[in-house]
């Protein structure tokens, strides 16, 4: 029905004309109508135009926060985090974890104590009068540690007698049971552990040569080579 009415109008739009007259209106017909399709399609490719740009600024912007933007605020929030632990790592540089004193868990911390001073003593060989003066802001037992052996962590008022607790605890004969080292945030025992890990692996004679170096800066903890001694 829809077909039927269009020939009619072209029918009455042709009727009387001669054959020149009808190539010239349809020309000018399709002409009309080709222009109108030529606009519709300079109006789509400035759309597709505007779309590309759009895309590309996206894109450009997507690699500038994937490599500037996201690699910046990975940086800052690595500094934010060392940052923190640093700080941690000064709260707890009066403290040492000492381990291999007998005793339970469930002790009364003056009893801790009098093991501890005792383990100086007779164990660190530091003199009996230099262990009386020594004050501790806190000492008791940890969960962690063998379990009539429970580690002790001990909060010294001076870092002077803390040093000297250090530098005996480098005298201790390898296999002595005992061990003392800083009390260190999480983070910094597990790269500790994975350090010894690596020493551990290490060849025999190449393992005697490297130990672990307590630094002040992150990450607090590295293998170093040990100086050897100039022969003459």
């Amino acid at each position: 029905m829809a077909d039927k009415t269009e020939f009619e109008k072209l029918k009455a739009l042709y009727q009387g004309k001669d054959m020149s007259e009808c190539f010239a209106t349809l020309h000018l017909t399709h002409t009309k109508e080709l222009e109108i399709v030529k606009k519709e399609l300079s109006t789509v490719k400035e759309k597709v135009a505007v779309l590309d740009s759009f895309a590309e600024n996206i894109n450009a912007e997507w690699e500038t926060l994937q490599n500037e933007t996201l690699v910046k605020i990975r940086e800052t929030v690595k500094e934010e985090e060392h940052k923190r632990i640093q700080l941690e790592m000064w709260g707890r540089k009066w403290n040492l974890i000492i381990r291999g004193i007998e005793g339970e868990l469930t002790e009364k911390p003056r009893d801790t104590e009098k093991a501890l001073r005792s383990f100086m003593v007779q164990k660190l060989g530091i003199q009996e009068q230099q262990v009386k003066t020594m004050i501790f802001a806190a000492v008791h037992r940890l969960p962690g540690g063998i379990a009539q052996k429970r580690n002790v962590i001990v909060r010294f008022i001076s870092l002077m007698d803390r040093e000297d607790i250090m530098y005996a605890a480098t005298k201790l004969p390898r296999g002595s049971g005992y061990s003392i080292v800083p009390d260190m945030p999480p983070a910094i025992s597990e790269i500790r552990g994975k350090l010894l890990q690596q020493r551990k692996a290490l060849p025999e004679e190449e393992k005697k040569n490297v130990k672990l170096v307590y630094i002040r800066e992150y990450p607090f903890v590295v293998l170093k080579a040990r100086q050897r001694a100039n022969v003459k």
